[in-house]
């Protein structure tokens, strides 16, 4: 990266004075950890130029348009940048603080503090991310920029403190580090760190600055967090791995690390020798002078550890402690002597808890299914299925499952016509050797409503309808007919052919059950002459019907009246008056 400090001509008197202006923090609020910016200070003022460099002038404690706002971690990302994201708020941070105007230039915003670092918490930890707006035709000191600054309580700067970011004039390309979208050179979150061991117990004062460019029209801004932090490496197990060895950590923020072992991490593996020194070089962010190198010692110690575990599992599952398992309900204790640098007892309290079991049968019709758990079941067999259960241990389902074959009925007619008083019998395409239930609807006038086969003797039209039920009572189907009643009558053909070919050759009357019989029929010409008379006969009987002769002559083509008297059952007497059509 390329930086130029930019030489801030502000009075040397204003560092001087820092403690009486700026807020005094114990650094419990340094981060804006409480939600405000309680114990740092807002000022805000214009730039000019004098000499190619930038001068800030007008400065007045207080914040100007959008210059300083305070954000927490569900304010999402800035809405400037799209090519990837840069929250306003860094990643395990709760607040920030975004200074600098994000319309337009011409203006600086500051804000600063002046804290005592404790012995406890030497390092100083800052994180920033950075946007700056970008105009080919402007000099560098023309451009917007970004700086942070540390102060003694001499108005010194603290040696490896300070960041100054300005953009370069134009063909220089991006910053170190910065990315391009399209006019604006962004910089996401980064952390720095500076050692504030030499300066415990004396006030520090922290100045955190971003401007647009000098010609009021392009915006720089950047969003700022901080903490004071323990100057210490931790030991990320108190006990080595199979291998010996142990992780360590070195503080976060510092640009380049170099442990003894020649690793070059922020975390490194070394070896556990209880007793040994490990040691740590590292460089604050961007800084290649070796002055501002600062070293840190881990001693590994020998451990002695006594822990209890508890812990409810499910049958077949296992805790696994130094490569033993355990996977039954019981106290159990386990030494663990590590490389002479870790003596660990541990007491593992287990509970092993069976998986629930359950088993049914269930019987269904071809076209249907059973679901268990996420999956469904169509065909006959025996199934298993595994249920997770959250936070609890799963279920083991078995199911016998029996498919039985679906009913497809139909009745033996869709549509009959018959005689008031006639029977009919009613059947269905199904084998009544299936053993399958049979319900004929309405069973009035049926003689027999559950059987396969029945007969109706119907007094009006209607519908019939047969419903079907297998053994098992899984399947259904049904089915419906017509019939249609008419009421008791004769009936006489229209037209006979007496001409000896076998075929309608005579003429009589048809009825039904509900005719007793036909009390006379007598048959004329067209001249009213009486050709045939007969009585007393039953209907439906050729050998009671004529010929076509008279007096035992042929009679010519020709239409006959013909009148007929009949008595039903009940003893009614009924007429019917017609004609019918001989033909030779």
């Amino acid at each position: 990266m390329q930086f130029k400090k930019v030489s801030l001509f502000v009075l040397i008197y204003f560092w001087l004075v820092a403690e009486a202006i700026c807020q005094v923090t114990d650094c419990s609020n340094i981060g804006f950890e409480n939600g405000n910016m309680n114990g740092w200070k807002l000022t805000t003022g214009t730039l000019r130029l004098a000499n190619a460099k930038v001068l800030y002038e007008n400065e007045t404690e207080g914040i100007f348009e959008n210059g300083v706002q305070l954000f927490n971690n569900s304010d999402g990302n800035d809405p400037k940048i799209y090519s990837q994201n840069i929250p306003t708020v860094s990643s395990g941070s709760r607040y920030s603080v975004r200074l600098g105007n994000v319309d337009h230039g011409g203006r600086f915003d500051r804000i600063q503090t002046t804290f005592i670092p404790d012995a406890v918490r030497t390092i100083f930890l800052y994180k920033f991310a950075v946007l700056l707006q970008d105009f080919a035709n402007h000099a560098t000191y023309q451009k917007p920029g970004f700086n942070i600054q540390v102060l003694d309580e001499n108005g010194k700067s603290v040696a490896c403190s300070e960041f100054n970011v300005q953009l370069n004039s134009t063909g220089a390309g991006a910053l170190k580090g910065f990315q391009i979208q399209g006019d604006t050179q962004y910089l996401n979150w980064t952390t720095g760190a500076i050692d504030l061991k030499p300066y415990v117990g004396r006030k520090l004062t922290i100045i955190v600055t971003a401007h647009g460019c000098t010609n009021q029209r392009h915006f720089g801004y950047a969003y700022f967090d901080a903490e004071c932090v323990k100057a210490e490496i931790k030991q990320l197990s108190k006990c080595p791995d199979q291998d010996g060895n142990i992780l360590l950590k070195a503080p976060d923020g510092f640009g380049n690390y170099n442990w003894e072992n020649g690793q070059s991490s922020q975390i490194a593996k070394v070896n556990a020798i209880a007793g040994a020194n490990n040691r740590v070089k590292m460089l604050p962010l961007y800084s290649l002078e070796n002055t501002c190198e600062l070293g840190l010692d881990h001693t590994i110690n020998y451990a002695k550890t006594d822990t209890t575990l508890n812990y409810n599992i499910c049958e077949n599952d296992a805790i696994i402690i130094d490569n033993q398992r355990f996977e039954s309900t019981g106290t159990f204790i386990k030494n663990i002597n590590r490389f002479n640098v870790c003596d660990s007892t541990i007491t593992l309290n287990l509970i092993v808890t069976k998986k629930g079991r359950h088993s049914f049968s269930t019987k269904i019709c071809e076209g249907e299914s059973v679901k268990v758990g996420d999956s469904t079941y169509v065909k006959t067999g025996n199934y298993t299925t595994i249920i997770n259960r959250k936070s609890q241990c799963d279920s083991i389902v078995v199911t016998n499952i029996l498919v039985d074959k679906k009913l497809d009925v139909e009745a033996n007619f869709d549509y009959k016509t018959i005689t008031i008083g006639d029977s009919l019998e009613l059947a269905t395409n199904l084998n009544p050797a299936d053993n399958n239930s049979f319900l004929w609807r309405p069973s009035l006038n049926t003689f027999c409503a559950n059987c396969p086969i029945t007969w109706v003797k119907p007094i009006t039209s209607g519908y019939y309808t047969i419903n079907v039920t297998n053994p098992n009572r899984t399947c259904f189907d049904a089915d419906t007919l017509y019939i249609k009643v008419e009421p008791c009558q004769i009936h006489a053909p229209d037209v006979f052919t007496p001409n000896n070919d076998g075929e309608n050759g005579k003429f009589y009357l048809f009825g039904g059950q509900c005719i007793r019989q036909i009390k006379s029929i007598a048959i004329y010409n067209r001249w009213g002459e009486l050709m045939y008379q007969k009585e007393n006969f039953p209907p439906s009987d050729a050998s009671f019907g004529w010929d076509g002769t008279y007096l035992g002559q042929p009679l010519p083509s020709d239409v006959y009246p013909f009148k007929v008297k009949y008595e039903l059952r009940e003893g009614k007497m009924m007429d019917l008056t017609h004609a019918v059509t001989l033909i030779r």
